[in-house]
């Protein structure tokens, strides 16, 4: 019996708590978020046809799913994050691939891939590692700096784009700068920093994203080597 004065009629979604709250949930993009509840809607009131449920770009497209490459990205998401299970593998050119929900049992059909029924996980999402940088807010990206030819990691580039390397002299001489872009006019990353008949006096430190030169005696390669850069002096 419908309780229509408590709330708008009609059919609902029914996303349990222990979903919405899990950690892996709470990793998720906001797009794949949106693609799990236009999933869920497809579900009958008792999951009958949970393994049966469409993610194509075909049946998507009226509810504003317009980018394959979008849809595709969520639905990736959400079967590493345990949300989904694909319960048949689609194939070109008119049979799509069928899809089942984990915090419902999976309903029985004989038209499932071979092993589909036996490798369901129920409430795989509980199982599966978070997304710890998007939970942590830390999942901006960071574009490395690599010389053309190399394919060694190198440094991340500062967030303005460019790298200061500096020279710090023995005390009562002038101190000289050299600022790079990290790519010149030409479009072409650079490969060596140039700092020719400079004296240098005491360490080589990394600090607030600028590379310090000091004490001679120290050997300045190992430390740009992690960079793919090489010093010349």
């Amino acid at each position: 019996m419908s309780n229509a004065g408590n709330r708008d009629a009609g059919l609902f979604v029914a996303l349990p708590h222990v979903v919405l709250n899990s950690a892996a949930y709470r990793g998720l993009s906001h797009t794949a978020r949106s693609l799990l509840i236009d999933i869920a809607i497809q579900l009958s009131p008792r999951g009958e046809n949970n393994g049966q449920l469409l993610c194509s770009r075909n049946h998507f497209a009226a509810m504003g799913w317009n980018s394959a490459g979008t849809l595709q990205r969520a639905k990736d998401e959400l079967i590493d994050a345990g949300f989904l299970f694909e319960t048949v593998k689609g194939q070109r050119p008119n049979r799509a691939s069928w899809y089942a929900v984990t915090w419902m049992s999976l309903a029985n059909h004989p038209r499932y891939d071979v092993g589909a029924m036996e490798t369901f996980h129920r409430s795989a999402y509980m199982d599966a590692s978070p997304n710890v940088a998007r939970l942590l807010g830390t999942s901006k990206k960071i574009t490395p700096l690599v010389p053309s030819g190399r394919t060694a990691a190198a440094s991340p580039v500062p967030s303005e784009g460019a790298m200061e390397l500096a020279a710090v002299l023995s005390e009562g001489t002038k101190t000289p700068v050299f600022a790079a872009s990290a790519v010149p006019s030409e479009g072409h990353l650079l490969d060596v920093f140039h700092l020719e008949d400079l004296p240098m006096t005491t360490g080589l430190n990394l600090a607030g994203g600028d590379w310090v030169m000091t004490d001679p005696s120290v050997d300045a390669s190992p430390a740009l080597g992690s960079t793919g850069l090489e010093l010349l002096h």
